[in-house]
């Protein structure tokens, strides 16, 4: 029995007792009871129902919630300060609250489904966040007590859907911090102060997207950010560059002006392909040298029309614009292909290649044009090259040395440009035999006649200062062969393109110099044909 029950003013009572009594009768005599901790195992929960009691907790491992808990009417809260057995049957309780006071590692799915589930409280600090993310999904507010708020804590990211509530009577120096992980919103209730200007600022400068003192909400007007983008609305990222998840950021959305010290702090992000979209009107040389090092610049959305360089992955674009600083940057070492787009690769030439690494490809596109000098210098360094059709030889570079050049089975050489070289050099038999199937554009020499017909004899296309030259002597086109006037097969009888023809066409000439050459063998059955000229017998008997 207890006495003067009636006297007692205590707001909260823990009771610890054997198991097999009952609660107390009397404890029911205390009209303002709002909390009853239970610190030992109980077996007997009569007069449970008949308890006003908002909160309960155990502070045992139970093994299940009595029936009795269930019948109380104000009951509103239930803390588990120790993991209970199982969570069975608690998606029928009826409780707004759960707290847990013991460090979970997850939130239990049957407790998430709980009908009337407005809140679950931690008091301690989790050891993990499975389910955090269905809290959000259903709109249960999730409560951390202020002590469990430390530097640790706070570096956890993927928090946006989490709301604090730090019960704090002023605003923890943790929030601060520079190593805040990633939330959405802060919520200060019972501060008993009113937080400075400066203070507010340090706050927003977390990134968070609203503020709550004291049920007063404040949106950020600083910077507003996600996973992965930061939305800058005023320029203080001298500030904003220290925070831990500023180097993460792969899209910066700038709604302030911005000048040299942005710039800088750029170079504090790690992501490869950064974008900036500028909603706020910008200086265009401020824009272009974002763009020079190698960021995405959108305007507000769009591609900036001047821009000079793109990065997509490990892709980047360069444009006639380009500075080529932008291959001294540390970034540019993870760029896998080079694509010059209407670009000057003059200055791609001359720039310091130890950031870029052996492999890398190179696309050239829309009029970027590259000499056979500096592709040698390129296959050399070990780039890979792309969409190459037409180089240029001069007398910078022997024609024997281009010779390594065409021979690249991963290029696509339609046509060599060759000036400042004599006929005896371009006529070589190595080079010709390189230059098959290709187009040879001489650019200023005449040749002869015969030196024409000599070339053409390799299968060369030729064009002289750029113009093709119409008469042929010989084409060529998958297993089929046609011999003009001055034709000459001595060059091609013994490649393995002669022994696969399946048609062979005299157009307007004898088989005369086809028999002298007397070809050993074909692998088909050949079909000979003649046009605009009559064979003799003895042509069409060999």
């Amino acid at each position: 029995k207890i006495s003067n029950v009636e006297k007692i003013s205590n707001k909260s009572i823990a009771i610890q007792y054997s198991r097999d009594y009952s609660i107390p009768v009397e404890i029911l005599q205390i009209k303002e009871l709002q909390a009853l901790q239970i610190s030992s195992s109980c077996n007997n929960f009569t007069y449970f129902d008949k308890l006003n009691t908002k909160t309960i907790s155990f502070k045992y491992q139970l093994s299940e919630v009595p029936e009795q808990i269930l019948k109380m009417k104000d009951l509103e809260e239930v803390q588990f300060l120790v993991k209970p057995d199982n969570f069975q049957k608690f998606s029928a309780y009826l409780f707004k609250v759960v707290s847990f006071g013991y460090p979970i590692e997850e939130i239990p799915i049957e407790v998430l489904q709980m009908q009337n589930l407005k809140e679950i409280k931690l008091l301690c600090q989790p050891k993990g966040y499975k389910n955090f993310d269905k809290c959000l999904e259903k709109k249960i507010n999730i409560k951390f007590s202020n002590k469990i708020i430390n530097q640790d804590f706070l570096q956890f990211t993927g928090m946006d859907f989490l709301q604090f509530d730090c019960l704090a009577t002023k605003i923890p120096e943790h929030f601060f911090d520079e190593r805040i992980g990633l939330v959405n919103r802060i919520q200060f209730n019972n501060l008993h102060y009113l937080p400075s200007l400066e203070e507010i600022d340090r706050l927003l400068l977390s990134g968070c997207q609203f503020i709550q003192l004291n049920g007063k909400t404040l949106k950020n007007h600083i910077c507003v950010r996600n996973q992965s983008s930061l939305n800058l609305y005023r320029n203080q990222i001298n500030f904003i560059k220290r925070y831990q998840w500023f180097p993460s950021i792969e899209v910066v959305n700038v709604y302030c002006k911005i000048g040299a010290e942005f710039i800088e702090a750029l170079k504090v992000i790690e992501s490869s392909g950064i974008t900036i979209n500028f909603i706020k009107k910008q200086n265009q040389q401020v824009m272009k040298e974002i763009s020079d090092l190698g960021y995405n610049v959108l305007v507000n959305g769009q591609e900036w029309n001047q821009r000079s360089t793109w990065r997509l992955g490990d892709v980047l674009e360069l444009k006639n614009s380009y500075d080529p600083e932008i291959f001294q940057n540390e970034r540019i070492k993870s760029v896998k292909m080079l694509i010059f787009n209407n670009a000057d690769v003059s200055n791609f030439m001359n720039a310091d290649w130890s950031n870029l690494c052996s492999g890398v490809e190179i696309k050239i596109m829309n009029g970027s044009f590259f000499n056979a000098e500096q592709i040698t210098k390129l296959i050399q360094f070990g780039f890979i090259l792309q969409n190459v059709t037409q180089i240029e030889l001069n007398h910078s570079l022997p024609i024997e040395s281009v010779v390594e050049v065409l021979s690249q089975s991963y290029l696509n050489v339609e046509e060599v440009q060759v000036k400042e070289h004599f006929m005896e050099q371009i006529m070589s038999p190595q080079f010709l035999s390189q230059m098959m199937h290709k187009t040879l554009n001489i650019l200023d020499i005449e040749p002869t006649q015969q030196q024409i017909e000599f070339i053409q004899n390799h299968l060369v296309t030729v064009k002289l200062k750029g113009k093709l030259v119409e008469n042929f002597t010989m084409l060529h086109s998958n297993d089929s062969l046609t011999l003009c006037k001055n034709y000459d097969i001595q060059y091609v009888k013994n490649l393995q393109l002669f022994s696969d023809l399946r048609q062979i066409r005299f157009r307007g000439c004898s088989a005369k110099n086809f028999l002298q050459n007397n070809p050993t063998f074909f692998r088909n059955e050949v079909m000979a044909i003649f046009t605009g000229f009559k064979p003799s017998q003895f042509e069409q008997s060999c």
